[in-house]
């Protein structure tokens, strides 16, 4: 019995260490992947705001209807920059 309960105990000893080895690849993956989201999406981030800055600047010479389409597509803009920076702080959060 002695003999049985020492196998289990090494069993799980060799099972809490190579679930540790797994735990630092997997966190590792999970860095690399985190960074490469990270990074699409600040260049998303950067592309919107260009857009919208090419939307102001078209504005200015708009009149009527499509000044108003213009203003609906700003918001929008506008809604999606301000999404994204909410998904790359909540990403920032968690932990590598």
């Amino acid at each position: 019995m002695k003999t049985f309960t020492a196998v289990l105990c090494l069993a799980a000893c060799m099972a809490a260490v190579f679930a540790a080895e797994q735990d630092d690849d997997l966190d590792k993956q999970w860095a690399e992947h985190k960074q490469a989201i990270l990074n699409r999406l600040k260049d998303h981030q950067s592309t919107l705001e260009k857009q919208l800055e090419e939307q102001l600047k078209s504005l200015e010479s708009l009149s009527g209807d499509d000044k108003d389409l213009a203003q609906r597509e700003i918001d929008e803009l506008k809604v999606q920059i301000e999404r994204t920076k909410y998904q790359i702080n909540k990403l920032g959060q968690y932990k590598n």
